[in-house]
């Protein structure tokens, strides 16, 4: 008798509290980030972007996994691109790192990740911003994504490079859900006057 095999069950989500156990132990957790109520804040941030995506659960592991998980933005948030080297002709700095702090002023905290070249496309940041004001955006040399596309967001907790082509991000979520597009238009305006002249 051919052996059939037995159907999977479904399992149940981790808790929050297993997720955060889990996140820490898998480096997720912004590493400067000790008083309790920072860390929340950056849990509660991921399970508010989590549900944009298809499948939350499958999100949840691709970011304990991989670092990165793809979402669908259009409903609660959306995201704008920007040119890495207009970001860095506006603060005038080389790399994200130096950019940081200058961008988590700038912005005021609104949660914006960066993403290395790679698969043929240039370095890049990523704000995300309302959906209302986001129908709005209309900087040249940027890019809004539509509500259909899918975005590479890395975990709440991914703030350094891990060397390879996955997003991280230069000013994490948690004291704010969104960028005010405002100040984001103002230094894209500032990168252009610049000449965008310092690469990415």
């Amino acid at each position: 008798m051919p052996h059939v095999p037995k159907r999977a069950q479904p399992v149940d989500p981790p808790s929050r509290s297993a997720r955060l156990d889990r996140g820490r132990r898998a480096g997720l957790i912004l590493k400067t980030a000790t008083d309790k109520a920072r860390i929340h804040a950056l849990v509660e941030f991921g399970e508010w972007l989590v549900l944009a995506a298809p499948s939350r659960g499958q999100a949840h592991t691709e970011w304990y996994q991989a670092g990165a998980a793809w979402l669908r933005p259009g409903h609660l948030w959306t995201a704008v691109t920007v040119p890495a080297h207009l970001i860095h002709a506006a603060v005038d700095r080389p790399s994200p790192q130096e950019c940081a702090p200058l961008l988590a002023r700038a912005l005021d905290g609104g949660p914006l990740f960066y993403r290395p070249p790679g698969a043929g496309r240039g370095p890049a940041y990523t704000a995300l911003l309302r959906v209302s004001e986001g129908r709005l955006w209309e900087e040249p040399g940027t890019r809004a994504c539509s509500p259909r596309a899918m975005v590479l967001v890395p975990a709440p907790g991914v703030c350094a490079p891990a060397g390879d082509e996955r997003p991280w991000w230069v000013v994490p979520g948690g004291k704010s859900r969104w960028c005010s597009s405002v100040p984001l238009a103002e230094l894209v305006a500032a990168g252009r006057t610049a000449g965008g002249g310092l690469g990415g």
